[in-house]
């Protein structure tokens, strides 16, 4: 629960996922690109469908 920041549904750690985003992706990413996928996978739908629409984004 300290990791979600006292979020309970939250569906990521989201310090560590901006973290390794920013790691993995050092040439693209960045502290404000990161916050808008983040923000993106938060509006996708944790079903078949959220998938398929996150895979037609290239996400």
């Amino acid at each position: 629960m300290q990791m979600r920041g006292g979020n309970t549904t939250a569906r990521y750690f989201e310090d560590t996922l901006k973290s390794q985003l920013i790691k993995l992706n050092s040439n693209i990413a960045d502290d404000s690109n990161c916050s808008d996928v983040i923000r993106i996978l938060n509006l996708l739908k944790s079903t078949l469908e959220g998938n398929q629409e996150a895979l037609k984004q290239n996400l």
